[in-house]
Parts: C-alpha cells; structure tokens; sequence
C-alpha cells in the first residue's frame, strides 16, 4: 500500500534538528553497500508488534502530498484526519481533504464518502476479511488511497519491510518536545524514514519518497492523538444520510 499512497505530511530536518547520518565516503565509480541494522528493525518490529495486538486504533494525522500540475511543477496538498479502526475491517476517517470536510465510512461491507458541503454520497460494496484487504480494493478498484494503511495493517512489520534494501538507526532527536528514535529505510524505488516516539514507541513522523517516479514526489505524514483503547460506538462505522442528501455513482478511477 506505502508504494501507492498519496496523503502526507511535510516536516524540514534542520527545523526537527536532525543530524545528517554520517557515512563513510564513495570512491566515484563505489556504489553504496546496503545498511541493515538490527537496532532498526527491532524498533520497527515492536511498533508493528503494539499496532497490531490493538482491537481499536484511533489517532490523528496531518498529511501532505506533492503532485505535478499540468504547469509542470510540484504542489503540496494538506489533508486532516481524524481517524479509528476496529478489527478485523470497520474504518471511519473524519478529513478536511484540500479544505473540503469529508467522511469516510467502511462497516465491513459497505464504503461510504460523505461530502459534508455540497450533501452528496457515494456507496459501493466492499466484502472484505480484513481491513487490509478493505484499503487494496479501494486503491484497485475506486483510486482511493489512504496514507495511514500501512500502520493498520494485521502486520505492519511484513508491509514495511517488503523487498527492503537498507535499514538503520539515525539516531536519537527531539520532535516538538518529544524525544523520538529516527529510523531510515529504502526498497527499490522507495525511500522512507519512520520517526518512533521514544517513550511508547508509535510513529511520530512517516516521509516517503517515491524514487522511481516523475520528479520524485514526496509524501509526509504527521501521527498525533494515539489511542489504542478507545472504545467507539458502533454507530461510527454506520453511515445514515443526512436529511436532503443525495446518493451519487463513483467516477472511473483516473477521473477527478
């Protein structure tokens, strides 16, 4: 799913106070030898580990995305979410996506996006076991990616580390106050640094960089809010419209 999502969060090094990770200096013609350290999975594998033993995920996130205009330069998107899932597959996300308030509803069977200005709804059937399986359809079938499936998945650990080429530790750093472990990552085409709250081990901060795409467009994604005991009612994974909306039919996926 990282490979194909959009949403995010932008975030500068010097402004984090990052230090850059020192490696050793190339002869012209040495390509890098691949980085896997340990320390780095370890961390991975017990974000992944906490993520997935949760019945209930509920968090928020401000992400940014860089997409091409037909001018031919990058813009940033910002989109707002608040977010919860229940296992095994009910989603809502509550988003301000480019300034429009929208709710996405999935209850296990049915996918619902609600346009809270203009009153218009789109439904579409989505049987599915788990809710991993509920964000591959929607990606697949209707376009629709969220940038945040990865961390929901039943095995974090196993996405994130698909085909992974280097993996190390860049060190320890503050991020608004919060001590946190920064962790880098890359995969054929892909580069991906994961910022990991040093006191719960959740993600602060998540970058993607697609590396094998058009100027290299850029993802970000900032993790705020965790709460893996929430206890949601189950109306928040039922969708009823509101009085005087209309149900409208999606559009092919590739069309706005």
């Amino acid at each position: 799913m990282m490979k194909k999502t959009f949403w995010c969060a932008a975030v500068i090094s010097g402004f984090l106070g990052l230090a850059p990770f020192a490696a050793p200096a190339l002869a012209a013609d040495e390509a890098p030898k691949p980085i896997v350290e340990q320390s780095a999975l370890t961390l991975l594998k017990k974000m992944s580990d906490t993520l997935a033993s949760a019945q209930v995920i509920q968090l928020g996130a401000i992400d940014f995305r860089e997409v091409p205009t037909s001018q031919g330069q990058m813009i940033t998107q910002i989109t707002t979410s608040e977010v919860i899932a229940e296992r095994p597959n009910k989603f809502r996300a509550d988003a301000v996506v480019n300034g429009a308030d929208t709710t996405f509803v999935y209850d296990g069977k049915t996918f619902t996006a609600f346009d809270h200005a203009k009153n218009l709804y789109v439904t579409a059937p989505f049987a599915a076991g788990q809710i991993e399986e509920f964000f591959k359809k929607l990606a697949e079938e209707r376009g629709i990616e969220f940038s945040i499936a990865d961390f929901l998945s039943p095995d974090p650990y196993a996405v994130l580390t698909k085909n992974l080429v280097n993996a190390y530790d860049a060190g320890p750093t503050t991020i608004d106050g919060q001590n946190a472990n920064h962790l880098v990552f890359s995969a054929p085409g892909l580069e991906w640094q994961l910022w990991l709250d040093a006191g719960n081990n959740l993600p602060i901060f998540f970058a993607v960089t697609y590396t094998d795409a058009p100027r290299e467009p850029r993802f970000m994604v900032n993790f705020r809010g965790w709460n893996l005991k929430a206890t949601p009612p189950p109306e928040a994974f039922a969708f009823v419209p509101p009085a005087g909306a209309s149900s409208i039919d999606f559009l092919p996926v590739g069309q706005n």
